[in-house]
Parts: C-alpha cells; sequence; structure tokens
C-alpha cells in the first residue's frame, strides 16, 4: 500500500490524502473456502413459455407448480404473477408461471412444447380444476 505521488493528486486537483493499493483475489480466495463448480452448458437449448391458470382461491401455487415440474419436458417453472381481481371469478385467482422446457436430446420443436403444455394444462384441469387463463 502506499500514497499517491503528488504529482499525480495535483493533475486531478485531489485535495486530501488518497492510498493504493493491489489485492490479488486468488491468495484470498482459498482462505474463504470458495469452492468453483462448473456446470455443462446443454448440448440443446431451452424453450420459455408462459402459462396462467385460474383455480380456487385457497389453491397453493407450490402444489400446481409441483405437478407442472413433474411432466416431461419441463426444467423448471416459476411463479411470475398472482391475481386476484374484476377480472378473474370470484372465489379464484389467477397464478402465472414462466416455465422451460427442454430435451437432453434434441432440439425441442413448437409442437413437442405445445403437446407438452397441453399435458400440463389436462393434468392441472383433472387433479385442481384450473382452467388455462383466455384459453
Amino acid at each position: 500500500m502506499g500514497q499517491i505521488h503528488p504529482d499525480v493528486a495535483a493533475r486531478f486537483d485531489i485535495d486530501q490524502d488518497v492510498y493504493v493499493f493491489d489485492v490479488v483475489l486468488d491468495d484470498l480466495e482459498p482462505s474463504a473456502g470458495v469452492q468453483r463448480k462448473m456446470t455443462q452448458v446443454p448440448r440443446f437449448p431451452s424453450v420459455e413459455q408462459d402459462l396462467s391458470l385460474i383455480v380456487d382461491d385457497d389453491m397453493p401455487a407450490g402444489r400446481l407448480q409441483q405437478a407442472i415440474e413433474a411432466t416431461a419436458l419441463v426444467r423448471s417453472a416459476h411463479v411470475f404473477d398472482v391475481y386476484r381481481g374484476e377480472q378473474v371469478p370470484p372465489g379464484k385467482k389467477s397464478v402465472a408461471f414462466s416455465v422451460s422446457y427442454q430435451s437432453n436430446d434434441h432440439t425441442l420443436t413448437d409442437d413437442d412444447v405445445a403437446k407438452a403444455q397441453r399435458k400440463i394444462i389436462e393434468r392441472l384441469r383433472r387433479e385442481f380444476g384450473a382452467e388455462q387463463r383466455g384459453g
């Protein structure tokens, strides 16, 4: 660590003490217990689609999410909106999910994703009485 040279301080109109130091982060890493994890980049891209459902107001979004994620080709599902209001019947709510689809052995087509989404909607209708919002 050292003090900034007076000529540099004058050149940049710095009128207080300024200190400069050099930290080698690689030297600090072992003491921090940081472990690097490598994640292989998928060979085939994922496809993101939103799915908005109308369900009973007391239906936990987590149960819907588990059912969605149990569907073939679904990698993940995340709630991004819950709506109760004039556009939804009394005693109901709208739950919107962002669903990520991906295959390990091929690039998904629009038809693959549409088929998987239909299966999700059918299952949620049968098990939870859910209806696709706007569908």
